[in-house]
């Protein structure tokens, strides 16, 4: 169930290392070890190796796996080569050949060296920064500890010596020191990076916490329920699964209420999908249905989701699978598995390397471990069917899968739609031929609504409203009354001043928090003179952005600049690229040429242009401006295209708009190519892929966007709507 070893950040110099010893799994998608027809124990390499109802996997810092043999009462270690052996529990058969059914096989509650302990049915399990493994043991109602050298002994719950007649130990729900707390069939464990233990106290339906000294409280839940909530104002029904994330926010497989929860540092409990049950529908958040059982972290702040059978009676369809979600969004889909479970007494070609993961068979996966370091998924299945059903297909392997995501964006019109000028929800609303977008603080959109001369809000539940702008002309004053000519360009500051280009008045104007509009630069007449802002002149300003100090840089469509233009009265107005020539040219200052820009963004210390005669992307640093995109020879000229590929040898057709995600990626309406294209940080360009083919963006994209959770946000200008584009992965 565990992403990565907890304690070390995802990304980090340990676990960037491939794994030790020559063998790692092959490319592709494939049963990794044990299979069969029945439920054994046998050691050897991954290939012949044999399990007993595996249930929980971990990983240590030399790469070394873990799997809690449930049925078999021990620990198996994989090593880096890929030999499998018992590190602690049962040991092993004599000839250390043949398969032996054994259910159960030598329970116990005995502390000592390897092979030497016993165990009573491990579940979860997971590795510190030291390579010290903890697992619980659902049995025995204990944590248990594991040091390097293989010595077990109890972490937190009675000692060995307290047990009731059946030889395991005392359940209960008692919080407080090691010795003396108490658990009730305790399913899986996790650590946070200040080494705090959480377990999944599966029939108390709560969240437990173990400090480094063993001390253990109840850190959510405590009793049967579905609440969101602080600590044990929350409830849960059978939490399965638990993963921690690198800020120590814990997610849990809340299992009988079908959801995924999440739980902040500070206790608070919150529904991140499902929450109405269990069942099997992809969609976003609570509009989702899962059979939650083990979590693990994902690539792309995405979560791994195990739909298990842990009961044994899942409706057809409904169980077998692989689900993620993408936690910016709380988009649930389905990442892999059939949802049926072979019968058949033989491995099928449905889990081999397969083009389409959805085909696969899963029997009953449980926990997972996502390898960063390779890209591979192992995912452990512990099988649903028992005796004395004749050689059942009981699962009992581990199957690993290539992890490197794709992603797909599914659109759906945000607002708009239909010609014309009316405030209203949704599609109700109308604009005509809009063009620039804008997010603010708490990422509602602003738009500029050209032809009608307005400017618009549109918020979270897509209500559209007029918050300046009467008709086409020049008046400043009330934004009731104000008046634009064909706004386009729009960029929001941090106190809500909303600044806009008026190409047509060749004025930069701004509306304040409290609704008047103000010319900060410009004196209406076209030109590129730079001076003090209201003795400055622009020739057709058209897009904008806020520099981190504070000033806005503005692209001149006709003037063929990129200028600077301070926000705060009193300042001068620059040009820091081009000089009216409408060619291309890399250099500094007005040595550079761009070819009638019509957007800009601000990222960090640089700025990204979409220079739209010339079909690139410029960079910007400092005052040098250089080529982003576009062919590396310079040319003066059309040389418009569609290639996706190295950013070097992409090309665009007037691309207008331009945005930047938290990550760094930029997206760029690309607009007579009629989509979204996306430049990697590596420098990759490729395109946006569309998941309803009636439903794509299709007409002049211009502004654009992307919010905090990844979603873009397009103006579609000849649709006269605003659409927004969001994430779905996927493995392709």
């Amino acid at each position: 169930m565990k992403a990565v070893k907890r304690g070390v950040k995802r990304g980090s110099k340990k676990l960037k290392r491939i794994m030790k010893g020559g063998q790692t799994p092959t490319a592709g998608n494939s049963i990794y070890s044990g299979g069969g027809t029945s439920r054994a124990y046998i050691n050897g390499n991954i290939s012949v190796a044999k399990y007993n109802e595996p249930w929980g996997i971990t990983k240590d810092s030399n790469g070394n796996m873990y799997i809690t043999d449930k049925g078999n009462n021990c620990i198996r270690k994989i090593t880096t080569s890929g030999e499998v052996t018992t590190f602690v529990g049962v040991q092993d058969d004599a000839a250390n050949i043949q398969a032996k059914i054994r259910v159960p096989v030598n329970p116990g509650y005995v502390n000592a060296q390897g092979t030497a302990a016993k165990l009573r049915r491990p579940q979860g399990i997971v590795c510190d920064n030291n390579n010290n493994l903890y697992f619980v043991e659902t049995d025995n109602h204990v944590v248990r500890k594991i040091d390097p050298s293989g010595n077990v002994t109890t972490f937190a719950g009675p000692p060995a010596t307290t047990s009731n007649s059946g030889g395991q130990t005392i359940r209960g729900f008692v919080n407080g020191a090691s010795a003396t707390a108490t658990f009730n069939q305790p399913f899986d464990i996790t650590i946070d990076s200040r080494n705090n233990l959480y377990v999944a106290d599966n029939q108390n339906n709560a969240i437990r916490k173990i400090d480094s000294t063993g001390t253990v409280t109840t850190f959510a839940g405590g009793s049967s329920g579905n609440t969101n909530g602080k600590g044990t104002a929350a409830k849960f029904k059978f939490p399965y699964g638990v993963v921690c994330d690198p800020s120590d926010n814990v997610y849990v497989a809340d299992y009988m209420n079908g959801a995924i929860r999440k739980i902040t540092p500070d206790g608070t409990v919150t529904t991140v999908a499902g929450g109405s049950g269990l069942g099997y529908v992809d969609g976003n958040g609570t509009a989702a249905k899962l059979r939650p059982v083990g979590l693990t972290l994902g690539p792309n702040n995405t979560l791994i989701v195990s739909d298990g059978d842990p009961e044994k009676n899942a409706p057809a369809g409904t169980a077998h699978r692989i689900r993620i979600i993408d936690l910016a969004t709380s988009n649930v889909s389905t990442l892999a598995g059939s949802g049926s479970q072979t019968l058949s007494t033989t491995q099928t070609s449905t889990n081999t390397d397969s083009s389409n993961l959805l085909n696969i068979t899963l029997s009953n996966p449980t926990c997972m471990l996502y390898n960063s370091a390779i890209n591979k998924l192992f995912i452990v299945n512990t099988g649903t069917l028992n005796p004395p059903n004749p050689n059942p297909f009981l699962g009992n392997y581990i199957y690993a899968m290539d992890l490197t995501l794709k992603v797909k964006y599914k659109i759906r019109t945000l607002a708009g739609g239909t010609l014309g000028k009316r405030d209203g929800t949704g599609t109700e609303a109308r604009f005509h031929k809009p063009i620039g977008l804008a997010l603010t603080s708490n990422e509602e959109l602003i738009v500029t609504d050209t032809v009608n001369n307005i400017i618009r809000k549109i918020t979270h539940s897509g209500v559209v409203s007029t918050i300046a702008g009467s008709d086409y002309g020049f008046i400043d004053g009330p934004a009731a009354t104000a008046k634009f000519s064909n706004p386009t360009g729009v960029t929001v500051s941090t106190n809500g001043d909303i600044y806009i280009t008026d190409p047509y008045n060749n004025r930069i104007r701004k509306i304040s928090p409290d609704g008047v509009v103000s010319t900060i630069a410009g004196t209406g007449v076209a030109g590129s003179i730079n001076a003090d802002n209201m003795s400055s002149t622009f020739n057709i300003p058209y897009g904008l952005t806020l520099e981190a100090n504070g000033n806005l840089i503005v692209t001149e469509f006709l003037g063929s600049r990129i200028r600077r233009v301070p926000t705060v009265p009193g300042g001068t107005v620059f040009t820091i690229a081009g000089n009216g020539n409408v060619w291309y040219s890399d250099g500094s200052g007005e040595t550079a040429y761009v070819g009638r820009p019509l957007a800009a963004v601000s990222y960090k210390n640089a700025l990204f242009i979409a220079d739209t005669f010339n079909h690139r992307i410029r960079k910007m640093v400092g005052n040098t401006l250089t080529s982003l995109t576009g062919s590396k020879i310079p040319v003066t000229g059309l040389a418009d295209g569609y290639v996706d590929g190295d950013a070097s040898n992409a090309k665009f057709n007037e691309p207008s708009g331009i945005a930047v995600d938290k990550n760094g990626n930029i997206f760029v309406s690309d607009t007579n190519n009629n989509c979204i294209r996306m430049i990697s940080t590596s420098g990759k360009v490729s395109t946006l892929q569309q998941e309803d083919k009636t439903n794509y963006v299709s007409s002049k994209p211009y502004g654009i966007v992307v919010d905090s959770k990844d979603n873009v946000y397009v103006v579609e200008n000849e649709k006269s709507r605003i659409i927004v584009m969001s994430p779905i992965y996927y493995i392709g």
